[in-house]
């Protein structure tokens, strides 16, 4: 049998082929993740990695396979045993390890009293956290690491701004004092995604240590929440399925939001402030009570994907024709006998959908090289 000793507490064992590593005598895990070399065709694409981690994303979970072809047990096993060592000599340096070996290894070895890995737990959590890589700063929060830290520490590392640390703050205690508890970070979140909706929750994305995602749904909330407009960096904003009547005027604070959904909600109106959202590419109101849209709306915001049926709209202002970005314009079963003559400049939409309006087809020949559904 193959041992090979990393440190006073640590020992690596060869069993039945696997490699097995041991912490204070005891069995710890199984080696699953090996990095040996990196195709030379793909070289490129590892020169701005910056850990393990990054790199097992780069090679889309191949590291998470088994056994890598034409290699022995025996050389996994040696090359486990140097990862390892070059770890441990490194100071514990958790960016040379796979996050899901480094992390519960470190834990571990402060359990038993190892006064150094201590120090270098917290020291790397830190670290990691500062880093703002996804995976790496959702396996810390959800495998419980922040535990090491307070509250104010927490959101210090978690967030640049005072500002979003507070907002943070807020949200949660929305969250528990509504339908859901369900608080979470999340890797992205997309406009297009209709599973996002389908269980009730409060979804932050993190990026750069600050809030750039927020997706608040099913949590039947009566009002609009205040704290999402400390969130100046936010870029897609979701609170579908709740109960929200009014968009405070205050919108326009967000200038880097590109994503905006409020579907199945009790608006009745927009505030004109929304044209100052400059940087809008896709909005979904679906299910609401709108009865008009501002002219701020269509004149300002770069929209390219915008969803307005299930509306009482009577009415699409001319100035839509400055919507030049426009790709799907989504009108469907809304209150509307015309459309505007303007949607016929509108080089690149490819989809309008008029269907259960009361337009008579005479009144949208002139868009017939357009995708209508009718």
């Amino acid at each position: 049998m193959n041992k090979f000793r990393v440190n006073r507490y640590i020992t690596l064992k060869l069993e039945n082929n696997k490699t097995i590593i041991y912490v204070d005598g005891e069995n710890f895990d199984q080696c699953k993740f090996l990095l040996l070399n990196i195709p030379v065709e793909n070289y490129k694409e590892f020169t701005d990695v910056e850990s393990v981690d990054e790199a097992s994303e780069k090679l889309d979970g191949k590291l998470e396979n088994g056994r890598i072809e034409g290699i022995s047990p025996e050389t996994e096993f040696w090359a486990h045993c140097s990862n390892l060592q070059v770890w441990a000599e490194n100071k514990y340096n958790t960016r040379l390890l796979h996050r899901s070996i480094a992390f519960p290894l470190l834990k571990r070895l402060t359990e038993l009293g190892d006064h150094f890995a201590k120090i270098r737990l917290r020291e790397e959590i830190i670290k990691r956290f500062e880093s703002g890589y996804p995976p790496v700063v959702e396996y810390l929060i959800n495998g419980g690491y922040l535990k090491y830290f307070s509250k104010a520490e927490y959101y210090s590392y978690l967030l640049n701004s005072e500002e979003e640390r507070k907002a943070l703050d807020d949200l949660r205690i929305i969250a528990k004092n509504t339908y859901s508890n369900n608080f979470k970070i999340v890797r992205d979140m997309d406009f297009l995604d209709e599973n996002r909706e389908r269980s009730p929750g409060f979804f932050i994305t993190i990026q750069d240590r600050h809030v750039i995602g927020l997706d608040i749904h099913c949590n039947q909330l009566e009002e609009f929440p205040k704290a999402i407009l400390k969130l100046r960096c936010l870029k897609k904003l979701y609170l579908d399925y709740n109960n929200i009547s009014i968009i405070p005027n205050d919108i326009g604070c967000l200038t880097s939001l590109v994503d905006l959904s409020l579907k199945y909600n009790k608006l009745s109106s927009l505030p004109r402030s929304i044209g100052k959202l400059r940087s809008l590419k896709n909005l979904g109101l679906e299910h609401n009570e709108l009865k008009s849209v501002p002219n701020e709306l269509v004149e300002s915001c770069p929209l390219e994907y915008v969803y307005l049926g299930y509306n009482v709209l009577n009415k699409i202002p001319e100035s839509i024709s400055k919507l030049k970005n426009l790709k799907q314009l989504h009108l469907e079963y809304n209150k509307l006998t015309s459309v505007p003559n303007a949607l016929s400049q509108l080089k690149l939409v490819e989809w309008i959908n008029l269907k259960g309006n009361s337009i008579k087809e005479k009144d949208i020949e002139n868009l017939k090289n357009k995708k209508i559904t009718f």
